[in-house]
């Protein structure tokens, strides 16, 4: 049996930190955190996230962060093949692998016959398209008349003493009205993960979304005047405030807070 959340606990009872006080330092869930204690990896998140709580949980207990970490992995990675182990796995019998093999040669003929139906529209819509432009070039060609020089007329010098013509200056074009910007007390959040990340959004209060963030993903946040982002790997996230580019959260596997109200914007741009 795994002793590693024994000693993680020792740790902390070592230092005098209870499970709330770090609770509150990594804005980690007191559930989580009392699960890692009793090794129960069935509540607890792999890859980036889970790495991201044991490093945390270690730095606050005073244990060796990455060693802390590396043996989180080998444990979890070791539950993993153990609960692997317990799911029994189907029979494949012939009969099924048959029924596979028609499924594969009923796919590729459809995929063939939808690729012979795309082809012959688009050279439908092509023919189609050159008929009608031919149509429309004889059309212009036979309303147009041959132009017919007419006679030279001279053009008379200009006297000296003649007041030139003054120039008008033509109107002003109308100004384009002003892009919709956020009103002064409201904040406007637009993030954006490049790698798998856990974020959790509070506004005003109330909590928005708490998701992962896939790689790529964009999320746009609802407006309001205090905005809360917890993230659970800070150099996954790019973000603006109210449309503006906002500085990095942290570093990568690193996890972030951040609190944006009106007075404390300015802190968090670039």
């Amino acid at each position: 049996m795994s002793e590693f959340g024994i000693r993680l606990k020792h740790a902390r009872e070592a230092q005098s930190v209870s499970l709330r006080h770090i609770a509150t330092v990594t804005k980690i869930s007191l559930s989580t955190l009392e699960a890692l204690e009793r090794d129960d990896y069935s509540r607890l998140p792999g890859g980036i996230f889970g790495r991201a709580f044991v490093r945390a949980y270690a730095t606050e207990v005073g244990l060796d962060p990455d060693l802390t970490v590396q043996e989180f992995l080998g444990e979890y990675e070791r539950f993993e093949r153990e609960r692997a182990a317990r799911v029994p796995r189907p029979e494949v019998t012939a009969e099924d692998r048959a029924f596979a093999e028609k499924q594969r040669r009923a796919a590729s003929v459809l995929r063939a016959i939808l690729i012979s139906l795309v082809v012959l529209a688009l050279a439908g819509v092509l023919a189609w398209q050159m008929k009608v432009r031919s149509k429309s070039a004889s059309a212009q060609g036979a309303s147009q008349s041959p132009l017919v020089a007419g006679p030279a007329v001279p053009i008379e010098p200009v006297a000296a003493s003649a007041p030139t013509a003054a120039l008008v200056p033509a109107p002003a074009p109308a100004a384009l009205p002003p892009n919709p910007v956020a009103s002064k007390d409201q904040i406007v959040v637009q993030l954006g993960a490049t790698r798998d990340c856990w974020v959790r959004i509070t506004v005003d209060g109330t909590v928005q979304f708490e998701q992962v963030l896939r790689a790529g993903d964009r999320r746009d946040v609802k407006s309001g005047r205090d905005v809360y982002l917890q993230v659970a790997d800070a150099g996954s996230i790019r973000w603006t405030i109210n449309g503006k580019p906002a500085r990095e959260l942290g570093k990568a596997g690193q996890v972030a807070t951040a609190r944006l109200t009106p007075m404390t914007v300015k802190q968090f741009l670039q």
